[in-house]
């Protein structure tokens, strides 16, 4: 399934939005969509995502060194780019509403509590908890 520019880009804003670090900036241009994260994220801070059809033309065009591309396509099969490694095949899902399924099998929304932690000892608690750098120690203040 081919997705539109608006669906990608609502798809990349919830990305950004569950690694968000202050500063960090959604540019759009004919050919991808690059998110310069405000702080690292697992050792970047430049991240494109691209259409197959605009890939050629991306790769055309400056780049900085250090930086992630996701290529967007229907094709399970990544291309082979020279300099590139590959490191995982995911896949979108579209959630469709279909209204001849019962209404247990229909997706509804769940309300969810979303709290700030503000304190470097509740970010320590959480992280030891999960066991994983959940909460950016460096971020708060």
């Amino acid at each position: 399934m081919l997705y539109s520019d608006e669906q990608l880009y609502d798809y990349i804003c919830g990305l950004v939005a569950c690694r968000y670090t202050y500063g960090t900036t959604i540019l759009q241009s004919s050919t991808d969509t690059h998110v310069q994260h405000g702080y690292p994220i697992s050792n970047r801070i430049h991240e494109f995502f691209v259409k197959q059809d605009h890939l050629q033309d991306f790769l055309q065009q400056p780049i900085p060194t250090e930086h992630w591309l996701t290529i967007i396509s229907s094709s399970s099969i990544p291309p082979i780019i020279p300099g590139y490694q590959f490191q995982t095949n995911e896949f979108l899902m579209d959630l469709e509403t279909n209204e001849d399924l019962p209404s247990s099998h229909k997706y509804s929304h769940v309300s969810t509590k979303i709290e700030q932690v503000t304190s470097y000892i509740e970010a320590q608690e959480i992280n030891t908890h999960f066991q994983v750098k959940a909460i950016n120690l460096e971020q708060l203040e």
